[in-house]
């Protein structure tokens, strides 16, 4: 994957319990490139592990402040741990 391109965009490592992607077991934020991902968990041993870009949703047309929890709870979802790269 190259690094160019990518401009104003950050990157996270989502780590996964299985080689099968089935289940995060954590999400580490934020790198300047998959480089600098593809580092970080290498050096942590992230076995399983995959470098995505990251979004943020910046739509302003949210009118309840807890939306995003709402959404996570009707989902299903739960926590998610985040650490700085």
């Amino acid at each position: 994957m190259s690094d160019v391109g990518n401009e104003g965009c950050v990157y996270g490592v989502v780590s996964f319990a299985d080689p099968d992607h089935t289940r995060a077991l954590a999400v580490y934020l934020p790198f300047e490139s998959p480089t600098a991902a593809r580092a970080y968990a290498r050096h942590h041993g992230l076995a399983h592990s995959l470098v995505s870009p990251l979004a943020f949703d910046t739509t302003a047309d949210r009118t309840d402040g807890n939306a995003a929890q709402d959404d996570a709870a009707a989902a299903g979802a739960g926590p998610v741990a985040t650490r700085a790269g």
